[in-house]
């Protein structure tokens, strides 16, 4: 911990009360699904095979007829293009001949008058579209996509087994860690049972002692098998708590010392 040796350090023991629930009386299936409900992998893995499925679609597409469409639209500007500003009448005078001889006409005419035509007024006068349709059939394409169906399908496969595997080997672990709370429980009131006989004996021990019929080794020996007795019940505690908060992990509960 990289403390300084002068540093004086007070360790005081935290009071963790013996957990209530039994855990003889809880359900290894129901410890199962909720364990399956909250633990992150696994709905990690749900994605994971609900993605792979939908890339497994994705790639069997690529073996069908596609059908496409597409359109454009434009226009065009210039600044040579003229417009019509208004008309002029003009006579214009024109010979016929009539009777082999030639007369005099004059042609009245609206010439127009043209000027520069602006930018906004062409781009609406010049304005295009066109619209396409193209239906594509993939007859050979170096089995690309008969290869991408197959690994598609090979990475569903994959993730699936993985998932499968992490579900078989969390079954194995709360089926280990409930074994282990229920035998950490069994210890524990067994230390319990052997501290209250120990105690019983110490205490006889002492009035033997106090009366003259036990010696002093006698009354230190029981003192001392009650001691090792009280020392196994705060390790078996501690054991049993531990145990039973792992099981409260694998049922997705909130780790408190309440």
């Amino acid at each position: 911990m990289f403390v300084d040796a002068s540093v004086n350090i007070d360790v005081i023991a935290p009071a963790v009360p013996i957990p209530v629930e039994n855990p003889d009386m809880i359900d290894y299936e129901l410890l199962v699904a909720n364990s399956l409900k909250t633990q992150p992998q696994f709905q990690s893995f749900s994605s994971q095979i609900n993605s792979a499925l939908l890339g497994r679609k994705i790639a069997k597409s690529q073996g069908l007829p596609s059908l496409g469409a597409q359109a454009s639209a434009g226009t065009n500007y210039s600044s040579l293009n003229q417009r019509i500003l208004s008309f002029s009448t003009v006579e214009q005078p024109v010979k016929v001949k009539f009777n082999n001889e030639f007369v005099d006409f004059a042609i009245i005419n609206d010439v127009p008058i043209t000027g520069n035509n602006p930018y906004f007024s062409q781009l609406n006068q010049n304005f295009g579209y066109g619209i396409g349709v193209g239906l594509q059939i993939p007859i050979y394409n170096k089995n690309a996509a008969r290869s991408a169906i197959q690994n598609a399908k090979l990475n569903t496969e994959s993730i699936r087994i993985q998932d499968t595997q992490a579900r078989q080997k969390l079954r194995s672990d709360i089926m280990k860690s409930l074994t282990d709370a229920r035998a950490a429980r069994r210890t524990l009131d067994a230390s319990i049972r052997s501290q209250e006989a120990l105690e019983g004996a110490y205490n006889d021990a002492q009035k033997r002692f106090e009366i003259g019929t036990a010696n002093s080794f006698e009354l230190i020996s029981a003192k001392n098998n009650l001691d090792n007795a009280e020392r196994s019940i705060i390790i078996n505690k501690y054991d049993y708590t531990f145990k039973m908060k792992v099981l409260d992990y694998y049922a997705g509960k909130q780790i408190t010392f309440n």
